[in-house]
């Protein structure tokens, strides 16, 4: 859990404290420790401590059967209103069970000292149904849960920051946010209006937000070019101000001193994501992505899609699919209208393919503090990029189910490393397959499991 906006001091006077307990439980918890015994659950030794004489409460846990290493979320258990007479046992509990704390490792993210591999997609405020952000949890709740299904565990808000809904969502289902100011190209330009603007929103987002446990990173915004002494500034700022997250100055454009982790395509020893060439299962991007930061990979994927006509019935808001009828037209015009579909299918099935290769080079680089898809739905904006395998509805294409793409983008999955491409005709090279594990362990291996390491693949060599 988080400690209260004033870095856990509770006053004297105070007479009311209002109590949100968010608990983190282990791979399959489903109770509370016996009474007076030591229980020792997914590795945790739990003990009941005497700490009041009154009539103690029954407290359930909420399984979290899906969770795995690093991923445990925080779950909202409830709001109480606590007298002053039940402070201090409120107190020792939140003590007892521990906190969520985000700190900052060479290359990764850490979690109360474990690595955090983030897998994210960028939402960019696209709402076409409405014109603005659901500001209801029953939206946002449908999206974190989407989010999840596909085995996603962060979303980066693309120069913007959610409302209310989101975080409270976001805490219920333990998906790691990354909140971004209105920044966005030339707006760190020579501007002291514009930078008041931008001073009084930050410490106005740390006020509002800053007590969400889904609230982990903060970025001025994106690929911001200008006055790089003005971003500084803002960055190191916001680290005195809350120091509860992580910060960093912008994604994609000039590092700053106070940066706590980088979001870019690119470090100085080379590019973090994968845009071209033929797919591998060889790909790693970790001697890239070993700088003094973690280094989450920005905007990863971009693979588009034929758009799929059928959506067009879908807007029935204040934004109308025009572009969509346009290119129905041109498509028509050229004798191919009765092609659409085909068109659509065929090249949803090669970005499914091209996404597999992409998300599975992040997770197989150790030094890879993560990536953000551009992204799991379409966004519509900038002209138009269809990259998703959702709509910008939030629904799904037909492309792959939510379990098959958790095949390849998970907390934990299994991968080979080969020179030869899937599928590729070509012969294999010669070179041996690159391996975390030492040839002595492997043929441990082989010998206690009585077959050939190839035949089902290898694990990741990270639980992430």
């Amino acid at each position: 859990m988080k400690s209260a906006g004033n870095r856990g001091v509770v006053y004297g006077r105070l007479q009311m404290l209002h109590v949100h307990v968010f608990l983190v439980a282990p791979l399959g918890a489903r109770h509370v420790a016996k009474s007076g015994a030591d229980q020792h659950q997914g590795g945790i030794a739990v003990r009941e401590r005497p700490h009041h004489t009154g009539t103690p409460a029954d407290l359930t846990v909420q399984p979290l059967d899906h969770v795995v290493g690093a991923d445990a979320r925080p779950v909202l258990i409830g709001e109480s209103r606590v007298s002053q007479r039940l402070l201090q046992p409120i107190l020792h509990l939140f003590r007892c069970l521990g906190q969520l704390h985000f700190t900052q490792g060479r290359n990764h993210i850490l979690l109360n000292g474990r690595p955090l591999h983030l897998r994210g997609t960028v939402e960019n405020a696209v709402f076409p149904k409405t014109g603005h952000a659901p500001v209801c949890d029953a939206e946002w709740e449908r999206i974190m849960r989407i989010v999840k299904d596909y085995g996603l565990n962060h979303i980066r808000f693309h120069s913007w920051c959610p409302p209310a809904a989101a975080f409270r969502m976001a805490d219920r289902h333990g998906v790691y946010l990354e909140v971004e100011m209105p920044m966005w190209g030339k707006d760190a330009e020579p501007d002291e209006a514009r930078y008041d603007f931008f001073r009084r929103e930050m410490r106005a987002i740390l006020k509002e937000y800053g007590n969400h446990p889904s609230f982990v990173l903060y970025c001025n915004g994106n690929e911001i070019t200008g006055n790089f002494d003005f971003i500084e500034e803002l960055t190191a700022d916001g680290r005195k101000l809350d120091t509860r997250h992580l910060y960093s100055g912008s994604t994609a454009r000039t590092r700053v001193p106070s940066d706590q982790y980088y979001v870019s395509q690119q470090t100085n020893k080379g590019p973090v994501k994968v845009y071209e060439g033929r797919p591998s299962t060889d790909w790693d991007r970790s001697k890239e992505s070993d700088v003094d930061v973690p280094v989450i990979s920005h905007e990863s994927g971009q693979r588009c899609v034929y758009p799929d006509f059928r959506e067009i019935g879908k807007y029935t808001g204040p934004v109308e699919a025009r572009n969509f009828e346009l290119w129905r037209e041109m498509l028509t015009a050229n004798g191919m209208g009765d092609q659409a579909h085909d068109f659509f299918r065929a090249s949803g099935a090669l970005t499914v393919v091209e996404y597999k290769a992409v998300i599975e080079a992040l997770l197989r680089s150790s030094k890879s503090a993560g990536f953000q898809l551009l992204s799991l739905n379409d966004f519509p904006g900038q002209g138009y990029a269809p990259v998703g395998v959702l709509d910008p509805f939030w629904d799904s294409k037909g492309l792959v189910t939510p379990e098959d793409w958790r095949a390849f983008c998970a907390p934990t999955w299994r991968c080979s490393a080969t020179r030869k491409a899937p599928g590729s005709k070509t012969k294999p090279s010669r070179q041996r397959p690159r391996s975390t594990t030492s040839a002595r362990r492997r043929s441990k291996m082989r010998k206690s499991a009585g077959r050939s390491p190839t035949a089902a693949g290898k694990p990741s060599p990270r639980a992430v």
